[in-house]
């Protein structure tokens, strides 16, 4: 073998080796070279290495986030990046689907990373409704709360403020149908009932007026000691002279 077919042979063993170790290499100059099988040979390798350089760029795009560039390449390792830009772009996508408010999105395509997403995507769900349903409940209440105090603002009776009340909480709660509201006394041994609302007529010897001892009513009386529920005095100035003296 001639020595200049040694050197060629020796400049493609340089760009194979600097492939091998992470180096961009530069190619081999092929007018200089008669049209032989070490040119081909040669051709060959510097096509190699420009699939090499090219997938390398590539991959450094991908790798900070770019999805967008084009991935142009014959070689297996090109169609592997191919498959995982397509994969970002679709993750992509029904990441933007869920942030519209499409929790039906999941992967199967990513191992343990899928897992991890639709975990995730079931929890924000989870989340989305156990929000919504507290808002719910907040602005029934709020609503209770500014319809309770229009109709009371029209008032200084206490029985009709009372009134108002247990009608309100009757229609609050769909699942009582009726209600009753009592005062205490300053000891907190005796009731009497202020007010009653009810959605159908019931035989109850709770009439409005009547006075009890709490000492006949075990379970109430049990419930505002286990609840540890406070007495609420009210100013006697919106009071009748009845309902002082009890008080």
């Amino acid at each position: 073998m001639k020595q200049s077919e040694i050197q060629r042979i020796d400049r493609i063993t340089k760009i194979v080796y600097d492939l091998l170790n992470g180096r961009n290499p530069e190619s081999t100059d092929l007018d200089s070279q008669g049209n032989d099988e070490i040119r081909q040979l040669s051709d060959f390798v510097n096509s190699l290495a420009g699939e090499m350089k090219s997938l390398t760029q590539n991959a450094i795009t991908l790798s900070n986030g770019d999805i967008t560039k084009p991935i142009e390449s014959k070689l297996p390792i090109g169609a592997s990046l191919k498959n995982l830009q397509a994969t970002l772009r679709h993750l992509t996508w029904q990441t933007n689907q869920i942030a519209k408010g499409d929790f039906s999105q999941r992967t199967d395509f990513l191992g343990k990373f899928s897992d991890s997403f639709n975990w995730m995507v079931q929890q924000l769900d989870i989340n989305r409704n156990q929000l919504e349903e507290l808002v719910k409940i907040r602005t029934q209440n709020l609503s209770l709360l500014l319809d309770t105090t229009v109709k009371t603002s029209q008032t200084l009776n206490l029985r009709e403020i009372l009134q108002i009340f247990s009608e309100i909480l009757v229609q609050s709660l769909s699942y009582h149908s009726y209600c009753r509201v009592a005062i205490m006394d300053k000891s907190g041994q005796q009731f009497e009932i202020k007010a009653d609302y009810q959605i159908r007529p019931m035989e109850l010897n709770f009439s409005i007026g009547k006075v009890f001892s709490l000492a006949d009513f075990k379970f109430i009386k049990e419930t505002i000691r286990e609840n540890m529920i406070r007495m609420i005095y009210v100013d006697s100035e919106i009071l009748d002279a009845n309902e002082t003296e009890f008080l």
